[in-house]
């Protein structure tokens, strides 16, 4: 619901139309709190903490919408600028100031604080904002990825480099990029007589929800997974009541080893 309408600094979207049934219930202007309480199968603190802490919405007029993910890069982009430009620390953004410099960059008030929401952590300051390291290096991490979609014998070692460009693009140089944040984005493999590592882009929020669709999916991709390697594909996907380990026992068959090795039932 929430890409239908993203956000991606326009004003209004071209064709909107007021009335959301002649667009397939999909609302363009996004959705009040009610509608999505009325519509969405899970409690009212549910959906507050999908959309705040998930999805990272946007509220524009009272209206939830998600935010395009170019233009959330975009804005992040500018955030970093204008960090650099004011000598403003990374660990310590200023939220007023940030939000001034960010509209006279042409966003509006929400926008700004919707990046701080995506990419930062409130100080116990109450005034500031320190920069979360991994999810600015997940978010280009899923930007380089996604356009690596299809390449094969991709080295491990030449993706990252990407990825550190991309991130001294935006003026973020100094931010370490490291193998354990590319979990549920990428698959890492390494064959046995080979020295070099391997990338194949594979992310975890583009998989089917129901649980028989993901691990046939997972299976797609290859016949036998360890631990390690299919629970960023699982967090977050066990129904109320369940578990990630009785998710195993239904869809999958147990390969003794070092280390265990999961595959189809």
């Amino acid at each position: 619901m929430m890409s239908g309408c993203a956000f991606t600094g326009e004003a209004g979207v071209v064709g909107m139309e007021t009335d959301d049934a002649a667009r397939g219930g999909v609302a363009l202007d996004g959705y009040a709190f009610e509608d999505l309480d009325a519509r969405v199968q899970a409690s009212a603190t549910e959906i507050t903490r999908c959309l705040e802490d998930e999805l990272v919405a946007i509220e524009i007029d009272g209206k939830w919408r998600g935010v395009d993910p170019e233009y959330r890069l975009h804005a992040l982009s500018m955030l970093a600028v204008s960090a650099s430009g004011n000598g403003w620390a990374l660990d310590a953004l200023p939220e007023a100031e940030v939000t001034r410099a960010m509209t006279s960059d042409g966003f509006i008030p929400e926008m700004a604080m919707n990046t701080l929401r995506a990419f930062a952590t409130p100080n116990d300051d109450g005034t500031s904002w320190a920069l979360d390291e991994e999810r600015v290096c997940r978010a280009l991490a899923e930007r380089v990825l996604r356009d690596g979609v299809g390449l094969k014998n991709w080295r491990l070692v030449d993706m990252m480099e990407t990825w550190r460009n991309k991130l001294s693009e935006i003026g973020l140089g100094a931010v370490e990029v490291r193998e354990e944040y590319l979990a549920g984005l990428a698959l890492i493999e390494r064959p046995e007589k080979s020295t070099e590592a391997f990338v194949q882009t594979f992310i975890a929020k583009d998989l089917p929800t129901e649980p028989q669709d993901r691990f046939k999916a997972l299976w797609a991709l290859k016949p036998r997974w360890s631990m390690a390697e299919l629970e960023p594909y699982l967090k977050g996907q066990a129904r109320p009541g369940q578990t990630i380990e009785s998710q195993l026992l239904k869809h999958c068959r147990v390969i003794q080893g070092k280390p265990v090795l999961y595959s189809k039932r």
